[in-house]
């Protein structure tokens, strides 16, 4: 075991003779030379006191327009659509054509123009639209209109159907029909009217015409007006003159709501009737049948 131990003594002591002594040296640390220090300086992005670097601070001087190839300005407006193709499209049922437009609720063009008023007899089927609009132009555009009611069969007094209208009311506008005392209002079953204001008073939003129609029971010639109140408080007035032709008599209005029913079928709450009102929102008329909206 001597030997032995000896012998690998001996080796190990020979080994490390062959070995180089800078073998087990620390390798020297390369010190940097002028030029690399420069070449560092130009290609390290520096911060700056924000924490942003050179690299996303350009310079102020370039011009950065180059990286978006759109500015504000340069983006196409949305285009306006003109007051000829709004009434060439939605309102060529309208007596005089619209002069301007804006987009309403609805998201559809609001025709305005000059704003009308009128006051006249109610036409049967005036509301029907039989002709080529609900709208009456002669109304429209005078004032003093007369009309003579006959009376009702086997009574002394007549039934004056009256129709107001009003071509482009602003937004936040209002008529209201004026009758005088002495004459009744009826709804449209032929009884006193209940809801007097709500036949008498409109208002008007988004809307580019409406037109109703009302029954007053009169035995006495009478004058009956409609005013316009706008939204910035101005008004326009015109009067219905109306005359009772005692020499002609007519049936009443009102059709016999006692209806026999076929078999078992049941009776319908509305009998009779006929469409009251019609108003202009957004391109489109909505319906009043006998008072009551039905939007049909």
């Amino acid at each position: 075991m001597k030997q032995r131990v000896t012998a690998l003594f001996a080796a190990a002591v020979m080994l490390c003779s062959m070995l180089p002594g800078a073998a087990f040296a620390e390798e020297p640390t390369p010190q940097p030379t002028e030029e690399t220090v420069q070449m560092e300086q130009q290609t390290e992005p520096s911060e700056t006191d924000n924490g942003q670097t050179d690299e996303s601070s350009p310079d102020p001087g370039e011009d950065v327009t180059e990286a978006t190839p759109e500015t504000a300005e340069e983006q196409p407006a949305e285009e306006e659509i003109s007051a000829a193709v709004v009434g060439a499209e939605l309102y060529t049922d309208l007596p005089d054509t619209p002069i301007g437009s804006y987009i309403g609720s609805e998201g559809l063009p609001v025709a305005t123009g000059e704003t009308k008023i009128g006051i006249s007899e109610w036409p049967e089927s005036q509301l029907e639209e039989t002709s080529d609009s609900y709208l009456t132009a002669a109304a429209l555009d005078n004032d003093g209109l007369t009309m003579a009611a006959p009376l009702l069969d086997g009574a002394d007094y007549a039934i004056v159907p009256i129709m107001a209208q009003v071509e482009y009311p602003a937004d936040g506008s209002s008529t209201d029909m004026i009758l005088p005392d002495g004459v009744t209002l009826l709804d449209f079953y032929g009884e006193p009217a209940t809801d007097a204001d709500a036949l008498l008073h409109n208002s008007y939003h988004e809307t580019s015409a409406a037109v109703m129609g009302v029954y007053v029971q009169a035995a006495a010639d009478f004058n009956a007006q409609l005013v316009y109140t706008g939204s910035d408080g101005s008004t326009q007035t015109k009067t219905l003159y109306v005359t009772i032709d005692r020499e002609h008599t007519v049936a009443s209005p009102f059709a016999d709501a006692g209806i026999a029913a076929y078999g078992e079928r049941p009776i319908p709450d509305v009998t009779s009737g006929k469409i009251t009102k019609v108003a202009k929102v957004n391109g489109t008329w909505l319906i009043w049948f006998n008072g009551e909206p039905a939007y049909c």
